[in-house]
């Protein structure tokens, strides 16, 4: 049975607040930014992430 005290539901709100900020378009921008600059970024798998985050 999932917790319902106060903290859980502190938690649980502050999870879908970091989701929906994630979902705008300046975050996503913001993670490619800092994926694009990362030195690894010349492996296909973090390109392929970079794509998919900044498609939508």
């Amino acid at each position: 049975m999932p917790r319902r005290d106060e903290e859980a539901r502190r938690g649980l709100a502050a999870a879908v607040a970091l989701y929906q900020h994630g979902r705008t378009r300046g975050v996503r921008e913001h993670v490619h930014e800092v994926l694009t600059g990362e030195p690894t970024f010349r492996e296909s798998w973090l390109r392929d992430v970079a794509r998919a985050i900044r498609g939508r």
